[in-house]
């Protein structure tokens, strides 16, 4: 009878997938009444719960009725730093009503934020 030895070792394998995201708390925000040439100032937190650095933009969009985005401003007191993974950065909303709107008592919009990896 012949025998065959055979012998078998294990390569262990580890990595990273890069990856990009982040979450944003609240997920809505409500304005509460407001008057014309009334600044109103919110705070959010984002978290980068990717594995990679990234910076952020921000749109605003489905303004309702579609008018109320002349009349509004939004803007943040982000500066563009970079935000590490797992790190969570405080931002300001301010949302400016100007002085000339009128004929709108309710209004709606979406504000979506871009995270973009930094190299």
């Amino acid at each position: 009878m012949l025998t065959i030895l055979t012998y078998q070792t294990r390569i262990t394998n580890i990595g990273r997938i890069k990856t990009i995201g982040c979450e944003v708390t609240p997920t809505e925000i409500d304005w509460g009444t407001l008057t014309p040439n009334q600044t109103a100032t919110k705070t959010i937190q984002i978290t980068n719960n990717g594995t990679t650095n990234i910076t952020l933009t921000y749109t605003t969009q489905e303004w309702n009725p579609p008018e109320t985005e002349q009349y509004i401003t939004l803007t943040w007191n982000y500066t563009n730093q970079t935000i590490q993974p797992n790190q969570t950065t405080t931002i300001q909303l301010t949302l400016y009503i100007k002085p000339e709107i009128h004929d709108i008592t309710n209004f709606q919009f979406t504000i979506t934020i871009t995270a973009t990896e930094v190299e």
